[in-house]
């Protein structure tokens, strides 16, 4: 066989990204309703003794890592959907300092990207606005993913969350202060106040804190997915961040799986969560569930039967969800792909089948 050439071989970069840079570069079609935290992929991890856990309720759930070098897929990625046609917005950015970049994202949230030092929005038709953040020391404590409980310029105040999937610090939260002169917005994020993981999870058999994978913000709270599946409600008291509401029933899919990936994301003003689930084989995902969170005085995950209007697209690092005809895309439908597939995949919800695309 004969060998390889270079041009053959795949570039590093994720074709999810690509997909998002090319749409966030649109501003004047505000494509893009929320982008949710990096997806988590998670596996069942049965006990081998369960004499030694009396209170066993289900297997644990742990984060799986084994697979991470097939994010490097062969072959090329192709989409075929057709989008609309507008403009392109270039950012400049310095080979001498990469990681300062927009697309070095840890999450999208209130239509702004949030990267490791600041967050922006590329909407703005003549100059980006960017607020920058406190410093973080990533190398002892690295951040999940990030978000905002609201907007900047609400009334009530903002907070931006940064969840570290450990239980010391299980959290940061830094205050942004907007000033109004004018026309004009003057935005200044405080110092990260950081706080430790206290209340044991529910869902743990093995009685461990609570360790968060994913966040999202919205109406001024924050909404924290668990480890092992809890969600957890997280709200400013007495300038002080408490859990103050939990949902009792477990974040899972409802078929029996080897292992799955999870996306929370905030969608028209609902909560969802989308799991991408390997039934048969941990290399192939058969199986897509969407669930949205029930609000109100008891917390409660029901499964969606239609998506409406609305098209998901979950990649790698992130989930995110535009509106189909605005964007020309197929509704009721979610585009995603997984560790070593070389292409885009496409789950039409009406028909409850996976196509190629």
């Amino acid at each position: 066989m004969a060998p390889r050439k270079k041009k053959d071989l795949v570039t590093s970069e994720d074709p999810h990204q690509q997909l998002l840079n090319f749409i966030g570069r649109q501003p004047h079609l505000k494509l893009i309703q929320s982008v949710g935290s990096a997806g988590v992929t998670k596996s069942w991890k049965i006990a081998t003794n369960r004499r030694c856990v009396p209170s066993f309720k289900a297997p644990l759930l742990q984060l799986y890592h084994a697979d991470s070098d097939h994010h490097q897929c062969h072959g090329r990625y192709t989409l075929s959907i057709s989008f609309y046609q507008g403009f392109y917005r270039w950012r400049w950015r310095s080979r001498r300092s990469p990681e300062k970049s927009w697309d070095q994202f840890l999450g999208c949230s209130h239509g702004l990207i949030l990267t490791p030092s600041s967050f922006l929005d590329l909407t703005q038709s003549f100059l980006d606005l960017t607020i920058m953040l406190p410093s973080w020391d990533a190398h002892q404590v690295p951040i999940r993913s990030a978000t905002l409980s609201s907007f900047p310029v609400d009334p009530n105040g903002c907070n931006v969350m940064a969840i570290t999937g450990c239980d010391s610090p299980a959290f940061g939260v830094s205050r942004v202060d907007c000033l109004t002169e004018r026309r004009w917005c003057y935005f200044g994020a405080l110092e990260w106040s950081k706080q430790d993981s206290t209340l044991i999870d529910p869902n743990d058999s093995e009685q461990q804190l609570m360790k968060f994978t994913n966040v999202v913000g919205y109406s001024g709270k924050f909404y924290a997915l668990t480890l092992q599946g809890t969600l957890a409600v997280i709200e400013e008291v007495n300038s002080q961040f408490h859990i103050t509401k939990l949902c009792r029933r477990r974040a899972v899919p409802s078929v029996p799986s080897k292992r799955f990936t999870e996306y929370l994301l905030e969608s028209g003003g609902e909560i969802l969560l989308v799991f991408l689930i390997c039934r048969k084989s941990v290399m192939s995902v058969d199986h897509v569930e969407v669930l949205k969170l029930q609000l109100g005085d008891e917390l409660s995950w029901i499964k969606m039967e239609s998506l409406g209007d609305r098209t998901l697209f979950a990649g790698i690092n992130s989930c995110f969800s535009v509106t189909a005809t605005q964007v020309g895309c197929r509704r009721n439908s979610i585009y995603f792909t997984h560790l070593s597939k070389d292409s885009w995949r496409l789950y039409d919800m009406e028909t409850d089948t996976i196509l190629p695309c």
